[in-house]
């Protein structure tokens, strides 16, 4: 607050999607969303995805020093997009996503004591609890 009081220009993230959805399929999972309306410039997205469970803090690089467990950067995208498949799943396993709205790094200089670069907005806001899968094919007559 008193930052702000100051008349420091403190960068904002962007704002997280209005709508994410995440659907099971049975050779992809697709992921949908609707951009917010205002607020800073998105200049991209990342898609996270967890196997397994979604609870676990680590996100990124350390996923090997934890047995796999985390969250893991599975697509950059152009701030255009608003869907996402994800043929990589393996059957039998369960995925956890969140979606990060990526900021404008010219905007974030450092000079207002955060750290320089691109802001994200707040992985909570999409973080999804219920496991998507890939559902067994239809079985052919």
């Amino acid at each position: 607050m008193a930052n702000h009081a100051a008349g420091y220009d403190i960068p904002q993230p962007p704002y997280p999607p209005e709508k994410f959805e995440v659907t099971s399929g049975t050779d992809k999972i697709t992921l949908s969303w609707v951009a917010a309306s205002g607020g800073p410039l998105v200049t991209g997205w990342h898609i996270y995805r967890a196997k397994g469970t979604y609870s676990f803090p680590i996100i990124g690089e350390a996923l090997a020093d934890h047995g796999g467990l985390g969250h893991e950067l599975i697509a950059n995208l152009a701030a255009s997009e608003t869907r996402f498949e994800d043929a990589t799943a393996a059957r039998g396993e369960n995925y956890y996503y969140f979606i990060q709205a990526v900021g404008n790094a010219a905007a974030n200089n450092g000079a207002a004591m955060t750290p320089a670069g691109a802001l994200k907005s707040n992985q909570h806001w999409t973080q999804t609890y219920l496991p998507a899968s890939l559902k067994r094919a239809p079985v052919v007559a």
